[in-house]
């Protein structure tokens, strides 16, 4: 497990990354992979000025999430590197990736929620999609409790978007719906 991005996710992401801790020493690099990823893409809008940018590094992110699942060598970043070797002891769906890239889109809208529907689908999108891929990293079928993972990523995510509701508020962003 590189140590950088295991000390990167303990920064960013505390929650997730005590939970790593209760995995077992084999499972715990895949899970800091996700982990990792997750925080990669999700910090996307916090370092653009427009979305243009973010739409053109969140290409490069799908892109070379794509050729790792396409067998190919991971481009030249630590994240990549990671999530390779996590992808090639239990592979990916690329469906849940590119699902979570899409909605990571959203986080470049100022007001990206026209109703709670669409908050739910966006957790379930983000928050969702990380723990589908760290229950898939630990060897657990996850078609099998979809509506589960579904609900459990609505809470998860529903606290998180709380906990950065200022934030999104300090940058000119609304969290509330439309409706």
């Amino acid at each position: 497990m590189d140590e950088d991005l295991d000390a990167l996710v303990r920064r960013a992401d505390e929650d997730r990354w005590l939970a790593s801790r209760f995995a077992a020493s084999d499972l715990r690099g895949r899970l800091i992979a996700i982990y990792a990823l997750s925080y990669e893409l999700a910090h996307v809008a916090e370092t653009v000025k427009t979305p243009a940018a973010g739409d053109i590094r969140l290409a490069w992110w799908r892109d070379a999430l794509s050729e790792i699942l396409a067998g190919n060598r991971p481009r030249a970043h630590p994240v990549l590197s990671e999530f390779a070797l996590a992808h090639r002891h239990t592979p990916f769906a690329g469906d849940v990736l590119q699902r979570l890239i899409d909605a990571r889109g959203r986080d470049l809208d100022p007001h990206p929620f026209a109703s709670l529907d669409d908050i739910a689908d966006y957790l379930d999108a983000t928050a969702g999609a990380v723990l589908r891929l760290a229950i898939t990293a630990c060897g657990g079928v996850t078609s099998a409790h979809d509506a589960f993972i579904s609900k459990a990523a609505e809470a998860w995510g529903f606290a998180g978007l709380l906990r950065a509701e200022p934030v999104w508020r300090a940058r000119g962003r609304r969290l509330a719906p439309r409706d």
